[in-house]
Formats: structure tokens, sequence, C-alpha cells
């Protein structure tokens, strides 16, 4: 029951909420010495602790689940980790590193058949390039991406990565995409009531008008992600107030051209 608790709190954005109940279950899973509840448990606590910006304790989290779950032949768990440790790396910076470990993941789903799986790695290796000023390169694992999520009907992914592939048709030029690839975004993240990916969104939506050349555009999109991560109470280390810190440096870079 704490489980289904706090699985319900984390898809709502009640991360402080969602920490809470992990942690009580993960306690009780240790007292029962279940290997794979403990690993599943440590997942989705890293998973927490990664949208609030405890990166340290997630990334930790999130290796100890993955030796659990190849120790016990988890394979589409095992995948899920690799995933997620992928990404605690690139928020760190380490790029090369992460890489190698989330191709590592998307193998793994693809292996086992898991396309939600291998869409969410493929929205990884894209926003990876992404961050590292690859545009086109970003764009092309973005497209794959939405192919996939579209099959399987993973909403709320499709509408995250219309955000950022917003960006990439932004970075060519292309106005009308990047407009409707933003709104059509907004839609799904809205039917999802996805409020964390909905302040990305719109912060991505600020760097997309960055560079088609609307700053007023830019800036109402930029307050408006920072007022929707404010109001969900999060710090200024989370996610969302990452994805906001790296579009707005982004904007700086390009006006100082």
């Amino acid at each position: 029951m704490l489980v289904f608790c706090a699985n319900a709190a984390l898809v709502q954005s009640r991360m402080e909420e969602a920490a809470s109940l992990y942690e009580q279950a993960l306690a009780i899973a240790r007292e029962q010495e279940s290997r794979r509840l403990v690993a599943m448990v440590m997942f989705n606590l890293s998973l927490v602790y990664g949208e609030i910006g405890e990166n340290e304790q997630g990334e930790r989290l999130a290796l100890e689940a993955l030796s659990i779950h190849r120790e016990i032949g988890n394979r589409r768990s095992e995948g899920l980790a690799l995933g997620q440790v992928g990404w605690f790396e690139q928020m760190r910076g380490a790029y090369a590193q992460a890489t190698t470990h989330v191709l590592g993941a998307l193998a793994i789903h693809r292996e086992i058949g898991n396309r939600r799986g291998e869409a969410s790695m493929l929205a990884e290796l894209g926003e990876f390039e992404q961050v590292q000023g690859r545009m086109e390169e970003a764009r092309g694992w973005f497209e794959q991406t939405l192919a996939v999520a579209r099959e399987v009907r993973h909403s709320r992914l499709e509408g995250a990565v219309f955000g950022l592939l917003a960006v990439s048709h932004a970075a060519r030029g292309a106005a009308r995409e990047a407009r409707e690839a933003l709104d059509e975004g907004a839609r799904l993240l809205e039917a999802a009531d996805d409020r964390v990916e909905l302040a990305k969104l719109y912060a991505r939506r600020g760097w997309s008008e960055a560079l088609l050349g609307d700053r007023q555009a830019s800036e109402r999109a930029l307050d408006e992600a920072r007022a929707r991560a404010s109001g969900l109470g999060l710090g200024p280390h989370s996610s969302a107030a990452r994805t906001i810190a790296r579009c707005e440096e982004a904007i700086a870079a390009r006006a100082g051209r």
C-alpha cells in the first residue's frame, strides 16, 4: 500500500510526499529481506531524488538497484536502472559515460521488447545531444522517440519530447514546426497532469522563442516556467529548476555572441 500511494504521489508531482512514502517502504522491504522489492523501491526513490535535486543520493540508489537487478536477473529493471544511472551522470556533466550507459540500457530494452523503455532511452540520448549543442543529432533521436512513444501510447513521454524537439526545430529556424510541437506537447502534458514536465516545457518554449528572435515571447515563457516550478514547491536544485537554468544559460550565451 505504501508503494502504491508513493507511486500516485510521484505521478502527481507531490515529490516530498513521494519521498517520505518510498523511504518508509524501503525500510519495510529491507526488514522483509525482499531483494526484488528493495531494488524496485530504491529505483523509484532515485527518480524522486532526481526530481528534487538530491542527485548524489539518487545516483547511489540507482547504482544499488542496478546491482541487485543484475544479481537476480531482472533484465527489464536492469535496463531502467542503467538508464537512470546515465541520467544522473549527464546531470553532473559526464556525457560520454552517460551515453555509454544509456546505449547499454537501450540495447537491453530492445532485446527484451520493452518498447516504453526503448522510447525513454531514445529521449535521453536526444537530450544529451541537445544540451551539448548538437541540435540536428538531437532531432533525429527525438523523432525516433516520438515514433515509438506513439506506437505504445506513451503520451506523457510524447508530450515532454515535443518540447525538446521544438528547440531543435527553432535552432534551424523552423518557427511553425517549433510552435506546433510546443502546443502539442503542452496539450499532452496538461491532459496527463504532469506539472513538472509542463514547467520544463515552458522553459524550452522560452529557449525556442529566443532562437526564433522573439525576446518578449521568450521572457513570458520563462516567467511561466519559473512560476510553475515555484508553485510546485520545487527547490533550486530540482530537475525543473535545472532545466530552466540551462535554458536561461543557452539564451544568454546566444545573446552574447
